[in-house]
């Protein structure tokens, strides 16, 4: 039987967006998937768009009133039926027709195999698509969850049981419920992960965690708050450390700057 892929995407006001969002599901060759969108109650044209989609059986819509961006994800998994689940949100799309083949092969591969991540590329809102950003997950290791780091979240695909067993996300935080989820399941519990080397998901700039200092700050705080009370010893000072590591994506962008889906 044929590893069926839940994709979750939550949206609110995203009419600019959503339409690149599903066509680049609606693109992959793994065709075996189902699309849930959890849109918050929109006030603009993003439920039209939606809706000329819903006649594809894969592809759900829930609209209604949320507690914000974790509790609507949380819902669509609660209501997803698929055997590995991710996050692509309205502004995120898939970099190539292959990101879902690239994303199930592993678990085809490996019975053991949990979840996988692979890399993302940030791109401005321009027309240009200029690349801001190469965030590789080559280095990652999962000690270094202690610096706030982590995979691109928008990489990350688990398998359904992995939040049967340890939950979802917390309504704790507002900006790192991601950050905090991923700590208790891959460096806490440890599940069993896999890097794929590639590019899966292109997202802009501009969300929660990437929308200026005030965010950075806000974003780092909260990393301290999820390391206590999920008892992993961090500090403000060791968080920022981070920010090092960024000078490996920086080479990428020396020699590629745009990007043309």
């Amino acid at each position: 039987m044929r590893i069926k892929v839940s994709i979750i995407t939550v949206c609110l006001n995203a009419e600019n967006t959503i339409r690149r969002t599903i066509e680049s599901v609606l693109s992959q060759s793994y065709q075996n998937f189902e699309l849930i969108i959890v849109d918050g109650c929109s006030l603009d044209n993003t439920v039209s768009i939606v809706r000329e989609y819903i006649s594809d059986n894969r592809i759900c819509l829930i609209s209604e009133p949320d507690q914000g961006l974790y509790d609507a994800m949380n819902k669509g998994i609660m209501f997803s039926t698929g055997d590995i689940i991710g996050i692509l949100n309205s502004d995120d799309f898939y970099s190539s027709k292959r990101s879902l083949e690239l994303i199930v092969k592993p678990f085809n591969t490996s019975k053991d195999i949990e979840g996988v991540y692979g890399d993302v590329i940030y791109i401005d809102k321009s027309k240009s698509g200029s690349i801001k950003r190469h965030y590789s997950s080559k280095y990652f290791r999962r000690r270094l969850f202690i610096i706030g780091m982590m995979p691109p979240h928008a990489t990350v695909y688990l398998k359904r049981d992995i939040f049967v067993k340890f939950g979802c996300y917390s309504l704790d935080y507002k900006i790192v419920s991601d950050f905090d989820f991923l700590l208790r399941v891959m460096f806490l519990e440890k599940i069993k992960t896999i890097y794929i080397p590639s590019i899966l998901v292109v997202m802009q700039l501009g969300g929660l965690s990437s929308s200026g200092f005030k965010s950075v700050f806000a974003l780092n705080r909260e990393i301290v708050q999820s390391c206590r009370k999920n008892n992993v010893y961090t500090n403000i000072c060791l968080v920022w450390l981070k920010y090092i590591f960024k000078i490996f994506e920086w080479r990428y962008l020396l020699f590629n700057n745009s990007y043309n889906n």
